[in-house]
């Protein structure tokens, strides 16, 4: 392991999503709190904590989250955990799928307490999303977990959220770590190389389709001298059918095969057709 990622497995990831009456941090509350630690790259913890808000819950937000008023009448208010949740934040990195709304909601709860507000570092994974897989078309959590098959629970509830995050988060670092990403700036520099929603392979004596990583529907690009395109091929799955047919067309004249991740099958064809374009 490179020193790189011997200092990453070093950091300690604290990933955290709230639920709440709504979103103004003047008049909303806490109901919810998911918590999952993350330590040596592997979630080491996980807690939830229902809390009650102490104004009734809207009607919409019962719904959104399937937390009722009778859920919560008997529950812990937030300054009776406030010091066990700051416990397990403490000087870790925050993790959120969304950290514009969480890290200042969060803060707005402590300035009520009286508290001093977080200074922690942030990540976003949405925002990660969004930089590192440019094509998707939505960047929700929901969405996200289908796209990496993870097992989301309850959307709208605070500890299968926190769980979903902390399954993307791991799933990003991870990819780093198999493209031998050890600078912010490789991430975007030189294009087409490293990112995430993007993979070139050289094709090398006992090359095999298996040994591609497919995250998403994607645009197969086959590519022979001077990067001229020989063929290209939307897929939704690597099947054995698909395999198969992959397989028959590798010849030695095809030099490298390019894999680019869209968030649809459909953006996939869209762009399947615009290379047989290019073709003509």
């Amino acid at each position: 392991m490179s020193e790189f990622y011997k200092e990453l497995s070093q950091l300690k990831f604290c990933v955290f999503d709230l639920e709440t009456t709504g979103g103004n941090q003047e008049r909303d509350f806490i109901i919810e709190i998911g918590i999952v630690l993350i330590d040596n790259l592997k979630i080491t913890k996980e807690k939830n904590f229902l809390l009650k808000p102490g104004i009734k819950i809207p009607d919409f937000i019962q719904k959104l989250t399937s937390i009722s008023n009778h859920d919560v009448k008997d529950c812990p208010s937030i300054e009776d955990v406030i010091e066990e949740i700051l416990l397990m934040m403490d000087d870790r990195i925050l993790v959120a799928h969304n950290t514009s709304f969480d890290v200042p909601f969060f803060n707005s709860v402590l300035r009520r307490l009286h508290k001093k507000e977080l200074n922690n570092k942030s990540i976003c994974t949405n925002l990660m999303s969004k930089f590192l897989i440019p094509y998707l078309l939505n960047t929700n959590l929901s969405y996200m977990s289908q796209l990496f098959k993870i097992n989301h629970g309850k959307a709208h509830r605070a500890l299968d959220d926190a769980k979903a995050t902390a399954e993307i988060f791991l799933i990003y670092l991870n990819i780093f770590k198999n493209r031998k990403i050890e600078k912010l700036n490789h991430l975007y520099y030189p294009k087409n190389k490293f990112e995430v929603d993007r993979c070139t392979l050289k094709m090398t004596e006992g090359f095999s389709i298996k040994n591609i990583d497919l995250l998403s529907p994607a645009l197969l690009t086959a590519k022979g001298e001077k990067g001229v395109i020989l063929y290209s091929m939307p897929l939704l799955s690597l099947s054995r059918d698909t395999e198969a047919l992959i397989n028959e067309r590798l010849d030695s004249s095809i030099k490298t095969i390019t894999i680019q991740y869209f968030g649809s099958l459909f953006e996939s064809f869209y762009q399947f057709i615009l290379s047989i374009m290019k073709l003509k």
